[in-house]
């Protein structure tokens, strides 16, 4: 059976490996965004561009957007695959915890465990 601190380190390093992937979705996110007024801003400052330029840049744009849309389902779908991982632990660390009480306080008469 683990111990308490070595379930504890787990879910803390589960805990940094979500935080990261939601760094990551985040940014993945602000890329688009900025994908999206980068597009807005070159043809507001460029509008005499030819139509083909024009629907060039348009689905290269659509393209890097539709390739970090993936990436972001991907990422989420990791960030919950950790999150489960994070919930597995916390039960059975609370197992543990359970365990040592009802350990502790056995004969002793104290509470329901007993």
């Amino acid at each position: 059976m683990e111990s308490i601190g070595s379930l504890q380190q787990e879910k803390d390093k589960l805990q940094k490996q979500k935080d990261k992937l939601l760094l990551q979705i985040f940014l993945r996110i602000a890329l688009l965004v900025a994908a999206g007024i980068a597009y807005g801003l070159f043809m507001s400052f460029f509008s005499p561009i030819e139509g083909a330029v024009e629907t060039i840049i348009f689905f290269v744009l659509a393209a890097l957007a539709v390739f970090l849309w993936i990436r972001f389902m991907v990422q989420l779908f990791r960030v919950y695959k950790v999150q489960f991982e994070i919930n597995k632990n916390n039960i059975k660390l609370l197992k543990k915890i359970a365990e040592d009480d009802q350990e502790q306080n056995k004969g002793k008469g104290t509470g329901s465990w007993s």
